[in-house]
């Protein structure tokens, strides 16, 4: 009877651990922080805009486009596996005299495994990004 009262305890201790680690996540369930980030720039026709995310990611973490620009001849992260951090390049070509505005959303998620030894499920397919943080670029290019 003692040791089942002592398992009782001890799991409701680790289950209590695991919610109170959930609640003060912040606003999203998966992620501890959050950083947002908006750049303006303004480039030539036929120029290339090139971006070194070095400030919000290193070579371990996971970038992405999450919105691309609609008018583009060159929009992409390249990430030439030499352990440097990604660098975003983009270029456009305007046809007329007006200036073209895009916008292009970069999605920055920094890994970390370390998630206190709580799991969500017992196959760890969600748990890959626990305890990670974000950071979302907003690029608004002026193309003239």
């Amino acid at each position: 009877m003692k040791k089942l009262f002592f398992c009782s305890l001890v799991a409701s201790t680790i289950l209590v651990s695991c919610s109170k680690e959930m609640d003060n996540s912040g606003s999203h369930p998966n992620y501890n922080s959050s950083n947002l980030v908006t750049i303006d720039a303004t480039i030539a026709s036929g120029a290339e805009y090139q971006l070194n995310l070095q400030p919000y990611a290193d070579a371990n973490d996971i970038v992405s486009i999450k919105t691309q620009a609609v008018n583009y001849t060159t929009s992409e992260i390249v990430n030439d596996g030499t352990g440097l951090s990604p660098v975003y390049h983009f270029s456009a070509v305007t046809s007329n005299k007006l200036p073209v505005n895009e916008k292009v959303v970069i999605a920055v998620t920094q890994r970390n495994n370390g998630n206190g030894g709580c799991s969500s499920n017992n196959d760890h397919t969600n748990n890959y990004y626990s305890n990670s943080s974000y950071t979302l670029i907003t690029i608004n290019l002026n193309v003239q």
